[in-house]
């Protein structure tokens, strides 16, 4: 019997895409342990199938989590940030799959797929999960986004050129991005 609660079907279908991202699963390996085939896998997770409670449970035997698990929105307790395993940079790229979505104008991230990259050692790489203290102050770098913690932070070459760019009231940076050489910013809460 299909779920009928469209928030609940949203929940399930983000936390099992969520939990096949982080165990780089695909349709493929899911098939293998499960009743419905690849296609039905993926239009499952695509939402563009219901998932009915057989299906439910089996998920959550795959993906080693009860159904309360699936089925209970995901709330980060302590959020994560994730870097380079060899050099520490969070300056990575994934490949993956996204469909567009008319209804909100925008893509929809469908599948995290393997092949992490990561731009400063400009190549594959491996990624690991680093908690991400609340208290601690963060900083962002105006040109790649970087976000960093403040013992990543350089101090700003040629400051007197770059303070004569500054008006009254503009903000005043904390250091330099280490990627980029922009200007980095305290970012708020």
């Amino acid at each position: 019997m299909p779920l009928e609660n469209n928030d609940l079907k949203s929940t399930i279908r983000n936390n099992i895409n969520r939990l096949v991202a982080e165990k780089r699963f695909t349709n493929a390996v899911l098939a293998l342990s499960m009743t419905p085939g690849e296609s039905h896998i993926g239009r499952m997770r695509r939402g563009e199938r219901d998932i009915g409670l057989d299906a439910l449970e089996q998920f959550a035997k795959v993906l080693e989590v009860s159904v309360n698990d699936l089925v209970t929105p995901y709330e980060t307790e302590h959020p994560v940030q994730l870097v380079c395993r060899a050099c520490g940079s969070t300056e990575l790229w994934f490949d993956a799959k996204a469909r567009w979505n008319a209804a909100i104008q925008d893509f929809e991230l469908a599948e995290v797929m393997q092949g992490e990259y990561c731009e400063a050692c400009d190549g594959q790489c491996s990624i690991e999960r680093k908690p991400i203290d609340p208290t601690e102050k963060r900083y962002q770098c105006q040109n790649c986004d970087e976000v960093m913690p403040a013992e990543k932070l350089q101090s700003i070459d040629d400051i007197e050129r770059r303070r004569a760019h500054w008006g009254p009231g503009d903000q005043v940076p904390d250091g330099q991005c280490p990627n980029c050489g922009s200007l980095a910013f305290e970012m708020d809460g």
